[in-house]
């Protein structure tokens, strides 16, 4: 207990500096590093099965708890583009994950989920559950993260202008409300307690991810029927140092030693998915006559809040990006892991 405690701790701190210096997804990040140098350099590095699954639990959760009716209505107008960026980012996911995997830098299975274009904190989680290469997921998703956080928004901001100006008054808001961010505690504990129960299940099923998706897919469920599902930033937090602090502790010397034979993957990564993330807002921008920065930002593999910051930025307002962004979120979690999963097994490439 001791060891967990300690683990949290320097995972807490560690998180916290990191996000103070606005390192892309800092705490995150920041419970990693912490947690690898506990892990590699004391004997007191532990995060027990419980951390595990309770990062799990929280993470589909807060995806789920962002899908609600609003969301829905928005459907019809963002399917077409949806499912262009849908078919670009398998594409890129397929491409860079074979191409990595004939390097020889890693088997498959890890070399397809390193490339999945989710969340940071999910995929390695979902990595673990399959029995790929957590440390070379999570040191390779930081790269794609970057990529769409930080690199392609730059690079968007240079090929496209900006759009003109909008009247006030005409301005879609994309941020939160505040009458989401006001929601009760015990709200937050149902929403935490049903994504539990769905965590449970999901792992009974024995499917792919099936904690994770199972959560995520309740908590969607009791949004849409109850219209009420929340988890507050705090907890959010909590998720990604508990997600952070086990990836860490999963890192060792070796594995630490074997990050300069990732340089050539990483940039794998960054040749796939910069052009086929530019062709695919190029595709959007001409087939659906949207506008060029908001296409572009549509087609970039971000996390559906970091897309609305970068967004505000950009001058880009508008929630249909946001919805496009966490349709794409949703989707990810719940089929790319699956067809990851049935492809390696087709291919007798599963794990040893």
């Amino acid at each position: 207990m001791l060891r967990f405690i300690i683990t949290l701790l320097v995972c807490f701190a560690a998180g916290l500096l990191l996000k103070r210096w606005k390192v892309p997804g800092g705490m995150l990040v920041g419970a990693l590093v912490g947690g690898a140098l506990l892990n590699v350099l004391t004997p007191y590095g532990y995060m027990p099965y419980v951390g595990r699954f309770s990062a799990q639990v929280a993470a589909g959760a807060y995806i789920g708890a962002l899908f609600d009716h609003e969301q829905l209505k928005s459907i019809r107008r963002v399917w077409k583009p949806y499912l262009l960026i849908m078919a670009f980012f398998l594409t890129a996911n397929l491409l860079a994950g074979v191409l990595i995997w004939r390097t020889g830098a890693c088997d498959l299975m890890t070399a397809l989920l390193c490339c999945v274009p989710g969340g940071m904190s999910d995929t390695p989680l979902i990595a673990a559950d399959l029995g790929a290469d957590v440390g070379t997921v999570a040191i390779l998703q930081f790269i794609r993260m970057v990529t769409g956080v930080v690199l392609m928004p730059s690079v968007i901001a240079v090929l496209v202008p900006p759009a003109p100006p909008l009247m006030e008054d005409a301005r879609e808001n994309t941020g939160i409300s505040q009458k989401q961010l006001r929601k009760p505690l015990p709200l937050a504990a149902a929403t935490v307690a049903v994504a539990a129960a769905g965590g449970g299940l999901g792992k009974a099923a024995g499917i792919p991810a099936g904690i994770l998706v199972g959560s995520m897919v309740l908590v969607i469920g009791m949004n849409l029927t109850y219209g009420r599902a929340y988890l507050p930033m705090p907890l959010k937090r909590a998720a990604q140092v508990l997600s952070g602090a086990y990836i860490g502790c999963t890192l060792t010397l070796e594995q630490i030693a074997r990050l300069r034979n990732l340089i050539l993957p990483a940039v794998i990564i960054l040749a796939v998915y910069i052009p086929i993330s530019l062709l695919c807002g190029w595709l959007i921008t001409k087939l659906f006559h949207r506008e060029p920065r908001e296409a572009m930002l549509s087609a970039t593999p971000g996390g559906a809040s970091d897309m609305a910051l970068i967004a505000a930025d950009l001058g880009v307002e508008s929630t249909d990006l946001m919805v496009t962004q966490i349709l794409r979120m949703v989707s990810v979690v719940l089929f790319f892991p699956q067809l990851v999963y049935h492809l390696c097994a087709w291919l007798g490439q599963l794990p040893g």
